[in-house]
């Protein structure tokens, strides 16, 4: 648990408190929804995250999969899950539909095509090759702790296929640390390749937490064994 200090200066945390936008808070909120699934309170995490989305709505990608995950781990929680990602869902609409956001695929445009003067009334025509080129030109132009979080990233495949190998899969998806490194992953992923723009600010949350669930995994396979007398 040392490292964690080092794993907040590298993956940018120190940013956030530097930004007037919702950023930092969304922060927060990855950070502590993360805490709670570690520490099993489910009800309360389910209850918290559909107001996740009205601080950055792009964290459905968080948790979404995050309340699919609990619903693996505990079947009982079914009817809990289903009104979390309901409202989180509607919560996600609700607001889209309140502010007249004119669609991801504008929004995709106005950000890495073409800028616009008037982005919410555009309805531009998003091809396959507009795709590509921001793709291409958001991995180039990657941040500094986005490159550094790929070694990271690597080391939690191999950490977790380690533990399917040693055990079994099932054991492996239902380890805590794994999930937690898995939805982090899946969310950090995903989250690039709808919008694939490398800011720090987008992806801090999910950089530490997966360092973190690094640092379980490590902690838990490779615990150092005394040296008998």
């Amino acid at each position: 648990m040392y490292a964690v200090p080092m794993f907040t200066l590298l993956f940018g945390t120190l940013e956030m408190a530097r930004l007037s936008t919702p950023d930092a808070l969304a922060f927060l909120s990855v950070l502590f929804a993360s805490y709670l699934f570690l520490t099993r309170q489910y009800v309360v995490l389910l209850f918290l995250l559909p107001i996740a989305i009205a601080i950055r709505m792009d964290l459905i990608l968080f948790t979404v999969p995050l309340s699919a995950y609990i619903l693996f781990l505990n079947r009982r929680s079914l009817w809990m899950v289903a009104l979390s990602v309901f409202a989180s869902l509607t919560m996600f609409v609700g607001i889209g539909h309140f502010f007249g956001n004119p669609g991801w695929s504008a929004v995709f445009y106005h950000k890495f095509v073409a800028a616009t003067l008037y982005p919410m009334t555009m309805h531009p025509l998003l091809t396959v090759h507009d795709y590509v080129q921001a793709f291409l030109q958001g991995t180039r132009e990657a941040s500094r702790p986005f490159v550094l979080f790929i070694p990271v990233a690597v080391s939690l495949a191999c950490l977790v296929a380690h533990h399917v190998i040693r055990t079994s899969l099932m054991n492996a998806i239902k380890s805590v640390p794994n999930a937690l490194a898995l939805v982090n992953l899946a969310y950090l992923m995903g989250h690039f390749m709808i919008f694939p723009s490398a800011e720090t600010r987008f992806f801090a949350g999910g950089y530490l937490m997966s360092a973190f669930a690094m640092l379980m995994i490590l902690e838990r396979d490779f615990e150092p064994k005394p040296i008998p007398e």
